[in-house]
């Protein structure tokens, strides 16, 4: 996912809500997601945010990429 903030999942209205600002969690696809379904690929790419319900996900192997942790948050 080439954006700034690509696979970035939003916390705001989820259970982990209250850790906003502590905790951030990227996704990434598998590998040659983009040749293999590019239907899907498109349909859920782009600088905006999507719903986890999107059903253009699931034949995307869809995968935690990256926790960030931020311990002293100012």
């Amino acid at each position: 996912m080439a954006w700034d903030y690509g696979g970035t999942i939003l916390l705001d209205s989820s259970p982990l809500s209250s850790y906003q600002g502590k905790l951030i969690l990227r996704v990434d696809t598998a590998p040659n997601t983009a040749q293999k379904y590019p239907n899907d690929y498109k349909a859920v790419s782009g600088d905006r945010t999507f719903s986890s319900s999107n059903p253009h996900w699931k034949p995307l192997g869809i995968r935690l990429a990256e926790i960030i942790v931020v311990l002293n948050p100012s």
